[in-house]
Protein backbone atom coordinates (compact mmCIF):
# COMPACT_ATOMS: atom_id res chain seq x y z
CA UNK A 1 0.00 0.00 0.00
CA UNK A 2 1.13 3.51 -0.94
CA UNK A 3 1.95 5.40 2.64
CA UNK A 4 0.96 9.20 3.66
CA UNK A 5 4.65 9.81 3.06
CA UNK A 6 4.96 8.51 -0.46
CA UNK A 7 2.11 11.00 -1.11
CA UNK A 8 3.68 13.84 0.14
CA UNK A 9 7.22 13.12 -1.80
CA UNK A 10 5.17 12.61 -5.34
CA UNK A 11 3.08 15.71 -4.30
CA UNK A 12 5.75 17.50 -3.59
CA UNK A 13 7.98 16.17 -6.25
CA UNK A 14 4.76 16.92 -8.96
CA UNK A 15 4.82 20.66 -7.48
CA UNK A 16 8.64 21.10 -7.67
CA UNK A 17 9.01 19.77 -11.60
CA UNK A 18 7.15 22.83 -12.56
CA UNK A 19 8.72 25.50 -11.33
CA UNK A 20 11.20 27.81 -12.76
CA UNK A 21 14.79 27.36 -12.69
CA UNK A 22 15.55 30.46 -9.88
CA UNK A 23 12.34 28.93 -7.34
CA UNK A 24 13.46 25.68 -7.49
CA UNK A 25 16.62 26.47 -6.68
CA UNK A 26 15.24 28.64 -3.51
CA UNK A 27 13.14 25.28 -3.11
CA UNK A 28 16.52 23.22 -3.09
CA UNK A 29 17.58 24.91 0.08
CA UNK A 30 14.63 25.04 1.63
CA UNK A 31 15.68 21.65 3.71
CA UNK A 32 17.31 18.50 3.48
CA UNK A 33 14.00 16.97 2.46
CA UNK A 34 13.23 18.75 0.19
CA UNK A 35 16.98 18.73 -1.54
CA UNK A 36 16.54 15.09 -1.80
CA UNK A 37 12.96 15.71 -3.95
CA UNK A 38 15.01 17.75 -5.98
CA UNK A 39 17.35 15.55 -6.91
CA UNK A 40 14.79 13.07 -7.51
CA UNK A 41 13.23 16.13 -10.33
CA UNK A 42 16.99 16.37 -11.55
CA UNK A 43 17.94 12.56 -11.88
CA UNK A 44 18.99 11.92 -15.14
CA UNK A 45 20.57 14.41 -17.88
CA UNK A 46 19.05 17.38 -19.05
CA UNK A 47 19.45 20.28 -21.87
CA UNK A 48 17.68 23.26 -21.74
CA UNK A 49 17.96 25.25 -25.26
CA UNK A 50 15.82 28.21 -27.00
CA UNK A 51 16.67 30.63 -30.38
CA UNK A 52 15.41 33.68 -31.24
CA UNK A 53 16.03 36.56 -33.29
CA UNK A 54 15.32 40.01 -33.53
CA UNK A 55 16.31 43.34 -34.59
CA UNK A 56 17.94 44.01 -31.37
CA UNK A 57 20.04 41.49 -29.51
CA UNK A 58 19.55 42.07 -26.19
CA UNK A 59 15.65 41.73 -26.63
CA UNK A 60 16.79 38.43 -28.16
CA UNK A 61 19.06 37.31 -25.16
CA UNK A 62 16.26 38.20 -22.57
CA UNK A 63 13.97 35.90 -24.21
CA UNK A 64 16.12 32.78 -25.01
CA UNK A 65 17.25 32.98 -21.36
CA UNK A 66 13.50 33.40 -20.04
CA UNK A 67 12.78 29.92 -22.14
CA UNK A 68 15.54 28.46 -20.91
CA UNK A 69 15.12 28.99 -17.22
CA UNK A 70 11.40 28.23 -17.14
CA UNK A 71 12.29 24.74 -16.34
CA UNK A 72 13.72 23.38 -13.50
CA UNK A 73 17.57 22.83 -14.23
CA UNK A 74 20.77 23.11 -12.29
CA UNK A 75 23.01 24.64 -14.84
CA UNK A 76 26.69 23.46 -15.20
CA UNK A 77 27.72 24.84 -18.49
CA UNK A 78 25.98 27.04 -21.11
CA UNK A 79 26.99 27.54 -25.03
CA UNK A 80 25.70 30.56 -26.65
CA UNK A 81 25.97 30.69 -30.64
CA UNK A 82 25.11 34.36 -32.12
CA UNK A 83 25.13 36.48 -34.75
CA UNK A 84 27.12 39.36 -33.49
CA UNK A 85 30.13 38.97 -30.71
CA UNK A 86 28.99 41.58 -28.40
CA UNK A 87 28.79 41.70 -24.30
CA UNK A 88 26.42 39.22 -23.15
CA UNK A 89 26.92 40.03 -19.69
CA UNK A 90 23.25 39.32 -19.08
CA UNK A 91 23.70 35.35 -19.65
CA UNK A 92 26.60 35.43 -17.01
CA UNK A 93 25.05 37.11 -14.87
CA UNK A 94 22.02 35.19 -14.68
CA UNK A 95 23.64 32.16 -14.36
CA UNK A 96 26.44 31.40 -11.32
CA UNK A 97 29.51 32.66 -11.71
CA UNK A 98 30.77 29.20 -10.95
CA UNK A 99 29.06 27.82 -14.40
CA UNK A 100 31.17 28.13 -17.57
CA UNK A 101 29.69 29.86 -20.06
CA UNK A 102 30.72 29.51 -23.70
CA UNK A 103 30.06 32.63 -26.34
CA UNK A 104 30.65 31.49 -30.04
CA UNK A 105 30.40 33.40 -33.22
CA UNK A 106 28.10 31.43 -35.42
CA UNK A 107 26.39 32.01 -39.07
CA UNK A 108 23.56 30.30 -38.13
CA UNK A 109 21.14 29.06 -35.66
CA UNK A 110 19.30 25.81 -35.40
CA UNK A 111 16.82 25.08 -32.82
CA UNK A 112 12.97 25.76 -31.17
CA UNK A 113 12.17 29.89 -31.31
CA UNK A 114 11.75 31.16 -27.92
CA UNK A 115 8.31 32.59 -28.42
CA UNK A 116 6.46 30.23 -31.13
CA UNK A 117 8.43 26.86 -30.14
CA UNK A 118 8.86 26.20 -33.62
CA UNK A 119 11.92 24.41 -34.59
CA UNK A 120 14.24 26.06 -37.31
CA UNK A 121 17.21 26.80 -38.93
CA UNK A 122 18.23 30.19 -39.41
CA UNK A 123 21.19 30.84 -41.88
CA UNK A 124 22.99 33.83 -41.70
CA UNK A 125 21.79 36.03 -44.72
CA UNK A 126 18.84 36.79 -42.85
CA UNK A 127 20.87 38.15 -40.45
CA UNK A 128 22.39 40.89 -43.73
CA UNK A 129 19.11 42.43 -43.22
CA UNK A 130 19.59 43.93 -39.92
CA UNK A 131 17.97 41.21 -37.64
CA UNK A 132 20.56 39.83 -35.33
CA UNK A 133 19.93 35.62 -33.46
CA UNK A 134 21.36 33.91 -30.69
CA UNK A 135 20.99 30.39 -29.62
CA UNK A 136 21.31 29.34 -26.26
CA UNK A 137 21.78 26.06 -24.50
CA UNK A 138 21.98 25.20 -20.48
CA UNK A 139 22.98 21.69 -19.24
CA UNK A 140 23.19 19.84 -16.72
CA UNK A 141 24.42 15.94 -16.48
CA UNK A 142 24.37 14.41 -12.23
CA UNK A 143 28.12 13.62 -11.40
CA UNK A 144 29.59 15.81 -14.25
CA UNK A 145 32.23 18.82 -13.63
CA UNK A 146 32.63 20.90 -16.50
CA UNK A 147 35.93 23.89 -17.02
CA UNK A 148 36.51 26.14 -19.47
CA UNK A 149 40.08 26.51 -20.45
CA UNK A 150 40.48 30.23 -22.73
CA UNK A 151 43.64 30.20 -24.78
CA UNK A 152 45.44 33.30 -26.62
CA UNK A 153 42.77 35.35 -28.95
CA UNK A 154 45.12 35.52 -31.87
CA UNK A 155 48.15 32.66 -32.28
CA UNK A 156 50.45 34.88 -35.04
CA UNK A 157 52.27 31.17 -35.61
CA UNK A 158 50.33 28.34 -35.76
CA UNK A 159 53.46 26.11 -35.46
CA UNK A 160 53.88 27.62 -31.76
CA UNK A 161 50.71 25.92 -30.93
CA UNK A 162 52.29 22.17 -29.50
CA UNK A 163 48.89 20.05 -29.93
CA UNK A 164 50.97 17.54 -27.33
CA UNK A 165 51.63 19.80 -24.59
CA UNK A 166 47.43 20.58 -24.98
CA UNK A 167 46.91 17.08 -24.49
CA UNK A 168 49.15 16.67 -22.13
CA UNK A 169 47.41 19.69 -20.13
CA UNK A 170 44.23 18.29 -20.33
CA UNK A 171 45.36 15.19 -18.92
CA UNK A 172 46.88 16.63 -16.00
CA UNK A 173 44.08 18.65 -15.73
CA UNK A 174 41.31 16.24 -16.22
CA UNK A 175 43.54 13.71 -13.16
CA UNK A 176 43.38 16.57 -10.39
CA UNK A 177 39.19 16.97 -10.71
CA UNK A 178 38.06 13.66 -11.77
CA UNK A 179 41.30 11.45 -10.64
CA UNK A 180 40.97 9.95 -14.52
CA UNK A 181 43.00 11.30 -16.90
CA UNK A 182 40.99 10.80 -19.47
CA UNK A 183 38.20 13.25 -19.56
CA UNK A 184 34.58 12.18 -20.95
CA UNK A 185 33.88 15.35 -23.65
CA UNK A 186 36.62 17.98 -25.23
CA UNK A 187 34.98 20.59 -26.97
CA UNK A 188 36.96 23.42 -29.04
CA UNK A 189 35.69 26.01 -30.21
CA UNK A 190 37.30 29.03 -32.35
CA UNK A 191 37.03 32.24 -33.45
CA UNK A 192 36.91 32.87 -37.39
CA UNK A 193 37.03 36.29 -39.10
CA UNK A 194 34.02 35.73 -41.33
CA UNK A 195 31.31 33.31 -42.38
CA UNK A 196 31.50 34.00 -45.60
CA UNK A 197 34.70 32.17 -47.05
CA UNK A 198 35.83 31.08 -50.49
CA UNK A 199 33.18 28.80 -51.98
CA UNK A 200 35.25 26.64 -53.43
CA UNK A 201 34.24 22.76 -52.85
CA UNK A 202 36.07 21.30 -49.52
CA UNK A 203 38.11 18.54 -51.34
CA UNK A 204 41.15 17.35 -49.26
CA UNK A 205 43.79 15.20 -49.07
CA UNK A 206 44.55 12.73 -45.99
CA UNK A 207 48.33 12.45 -45.36
CA UNK A 208 48.95 9.49 -43.41
CA UNK A 209 51.92 10.38 -40.88
CA UNK A 210 53.47 7.91 -38.64
CA UNK A 211 56.07 9.56 -36.09
CA UNK A 212 57.39 7.47 -32.58
CA UNK A 213 56.26 10.13 -29.55
CA UNK A 214 55.32 10.09 -26.41
CA UNK A 215 52.55 11.82 -24.04
CA UNK A 216 54.39 12.48 -19.95
CA UNK A 217 56.29 9.29 -18.97
CA UNK A 218 54.62 6.78 -21.05
CA UNK A 219 57.39 4.95 -23.55
CA UNK A 220 57.53 6.15 -27.25
CA UNK A 221 55.76 4.19 -29.41
CA UNK A 222 54.92 4.83 -33.21
CA UNK A 223 51.85 7.22 -33.68
CA UNK A 224 49.67 7.07 -36.94
CA UNK A 225 47.34 10.07 -37.60
CA UNK A 226 46.07 11.82 -40.98
CA UNK A 227 46.89 15.16 -41.88
CA UNK A 228 44.09 17.32 -43.85
CA UNK A 229 45.85 19.40 -46.69
CA UNK A 230 42.86 21.13 -49.05
CA UNK A 231 43.25 20.92 -52.60
CA UNK A 232 43.30 24.41 -54.44
CA UNK A 233 42.00 25.62 -57.61
CA UNK A 234 43.64 23.94 -60.59
CA UNK A 235 44.52 27.04 -62.24
CA UNK A 236 47.50 25.80 -64.81
CA UNK A 237 45.79 22.37 -66.23
CA UNK A 238 44.77 19.23 -64.71
CA UNK A 239 48.74 17.65 -65.38
CA UNK A 240 49.37 18.56 -61.14
CA UNK A 241 47.27 18.28 -57.78
CA UNK A 242 47.64 21.73 -56.14
CA UNK A 243 47.30 21.13 -52.91
CA UNK A 244 47.61 23.53 -49.67
CA UNK A 245 49.80 23.61 -46.97
CA UNK A 246 53.43 21.71 -46.29
CA UNK A 247 54.45 18.61 -45.46
CA UNK A 248 53.36 16.51 -48.14
CA UNK A 249 56.71 14.35 -50.15
CA UNK A 250 56.16 12.09 -52.76
CA UNK A 251 55.55 8.42 -51.54
CA UNK A 252 53.14 9.77 -49.04
CA UNK A 253 50.45 7.53 -48.70
CA UNK A 254 47.01 9.51 -49.12
CA UNK A 255 43.08 9.37 -49.06
CA UNK A 256 41.15 11.39 -51.14
CA UNK A 257 38.06 13.20 -49.91
CA UNK A 258 35.41 15.28 -51.26
CA UNK A 259 32.47 16.77 -49.27
CA UNK A 260 28.96 15.66 -50.07
CA UNK A 261 25.98 16.43 -48.36
CA UNK A 262 24.04 13.75 -49.23
CA UNK A 263 26.38 11.05 -47.78
CA UNK A 264 26.87 13.47 -44.75
CA UNK A 265 23.12 13.44 -44.18
CA UNK A 266 22.44 9.84 -45.02
CA UNK A 267 25.34 8.90 -42.63
CA UNK A 268 24.01 10.87 -39.78
CA UNK A 269 20.49 9.18 -40.32
CA UNK A 270 21.58 5.78 -40.29
CA UNK A 271 23.50 6.54 -36.87
CA UNK A 272 20.74 8.12 -34.98
CA UNK A 273 18.54 5.32 -36.45
CA UNK A 274 20.83 2.45 -35.41
CA UNK A 275 21.45 4.43 -31.96
CA UNK A 276 17.22 4.40 -31.23
CA UNK A 277 16.76 0.72 -32.24
CA UNK A 278 19.38 -0.07 -29.87
CA UNK A 279 17.84 1.89 -27.24
CA UNK A 280 14.25 0.47 -27.79
CA UNK A 281 15.27 -3.05 -28.19
CA UNK A 282 17.63 -2.90 -24.61
CA UNK A 283 20.82 -3.76 -26.53
CA UNK A 284 22.06 -0.69 -25.40
CA UNK A 285 21.41 0.77 -21.90
CA UNK A 286 21.68 4.75 -22.88
CA UNK A 287 19.37 7.14 -23.14
CA UNK A 288 18.87 10.29 -25.62
CA UNK A 289 18.47 13.11 -22.73
CA UNK A 290 19.49 15.76 -25.50
CA UNK A 291 21.82 16.96 -28.44
CA UNK A 292 23.80 19.33 -29.70
CA UNK A 293 24.97 19.93 -33.35
CA UNK A 294 27.53 21.69 -35.03
CA UNK A 295 26.90 21.77 -38.93
CA UNK A 296 29.63 23.70 -41.53
CA UNK A 297 27.61 26.52 -43.88
CA UNK A 298 29.32 25.11 -46.90
CA UNK A 299 27.55 21.74 -46.27
CA UNK A 300 24.39 23.69 -45.72
CA UNK A 301 24.36 26.07 -49.30
CA UNK A 302 23.47 22.98 -51.51
CA UNK A 303 20.46 22.58 -48.89
CA UNK A 304 18.95 25.55 -48.75
CA UNK A 305 15.27 25.35 -49.41
CA UNK A 306 14.76 21.99 -47.64
CA UNK A 307 12.65 22.39 -43.86
CA UNK A 308 15.31 21.60 -41.46
CA UNK A 309 18.16 19.83 -43.79
CA UNK A 310 20.66 19.44 -41.25
CA UNK A 311 18.20 19.00 -38.19
CA UNK A 312 15.53 16.63 -40.04
CA UNK A 313 17.28 13.11 -39.00
CA UNK A 314 17.69 14.33 -35.23
CA UNK A 315 13.67 15.32 -35.17
CA UNK A 316 12.87 11.74 -37.15
CA UNK A 317 14.56 9.67 -34.88
CA UNK A 318 13.72 11.78 -31.41
CA UNK A 319 10.51 13.88 -31.87
CA UNK A 320 10.26 16.10 -28.18
CA UNK A 321 14.36 15.94 -27.48
CA UNK A 322 15.43 18.99 -27.02
CA UNK A 323 18.10 19.42 -29.29
CA UNK A 324 19.63 22.48 -30.98
CA UNK A 325 23.26 23.40 -32.04
CA UNK A 326 24.99 26.04 -34.53
CA UNK A 327 25.74 26.54 -37.82
CA UNK A 328 29.75 27.31 -38.22
CA UNK A 329 32.22 28.23 -40.70
CA UNK A 330 34.13 24.77 -40.55
CA UNK A 331 33.67 21.89 -37.97
CA UNK A 332 36.13 19.58 -36.37
CA UNK A 333 34.90 15.50 -35.43
CA UNK A 334 35.60 12.04 -35.43
CA UNK A 335 34.14 10.58 -38.90
CA UNK A 336 30.92 7.69 -38.78
CA UNK A 337 32.29 6.38 -42.02
CA UNK A 338 35.81 6.55 -41.52
CA UNK A 339 36.71 6.73 -37.58
CA UNK A 340 39.10 9.32 -38.00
Amino acid sequence: MTTINGLVIDLLQNILSRLPAFPFASADCVSCYWNDVCDRVLSRPKLSSACLSNASLQVAVEGVLNKVLSEPIRPQFAIASTSHLSDLQEITSKLSSKVPVIINHSCGIIGRDAITDEFKEVYYTRWKNGEKGIMLTVGFVPGLKVKSISFPRQIEDPKTFVIDQFVTDIWEFSTSVSGHRSPACIMIFSVVTSCERSMFPRICVGVTKRRIHSFGKEEAKWMTSLVFHRILPNFGGDEFLHVDGVGIKTGDTFRYYCADSNTARSSVSNLLRSFKQRSVNGSDNREVSGGLIFTSHLRHMPLLGRPNADSSAFLENFPGVTFGGTICPEEIGRGYLIAQ
